[in-house]
């Protein structure tokens, strides 16, 4: 049997103090498909910290509300890609963790594979501003 592991990193944002980035390990250890992982870091290098999305929307209470109505507005438009039943494993699939920052206002957030969707829709993610 023929086993694989494959780690990437993409750095989505690179500036004015502020690295973001994710990584994805495939790991195929038989079956049909292998399977991705993707995880992400977020930092403020000038304090050394992590950035958290409450960092993001500090002024704002139900910023968490808005994110899940953005998603789900964004796949109700390709909704053939998604489970049935998106609206709910939205809901119940969304963790705060899983975002990185691609400019100086934009943010995407992500679902592993198969949370929201099948494998053939890869790793779902959704951009939108902050």
């Amino acid at each position: 049997m023929v086993y694989d592991i494959i780690q990437n990193y993409n750095i989505t944002y690179n500036s004015e103090n502020i690295i973001s980035l994710y990584s994805d390990q495939y790991i195929y250890s038989g079956g049909a498909n292998g399977i991705t992982t993707r995880t992400s870091q977020n930092w403020n290098m000038q304090c050394g910290k992590f950035i958290t999305l409450n960092d993001l929307f500090f002024n704002k209470s139900n910023y968490i509300l808005d994110i899940l109505k953005n998603i789900n507005n964004q796949i109700s438009q390709n909704p053939e890609f998604y489970f049935d039943n998106y609206c709910s494993l939205v809901l119940q699939n969304f963790k705060t963790n899983q975002f990185y920052i691609t400019s100086k206002n934009t943010f995407c957030t992500f679902f592993q594979m198969y949370d929201i969707a099948p494998h053939s829709t890869g790793i779902p993610y959704f951009c939108m501003n902050y």
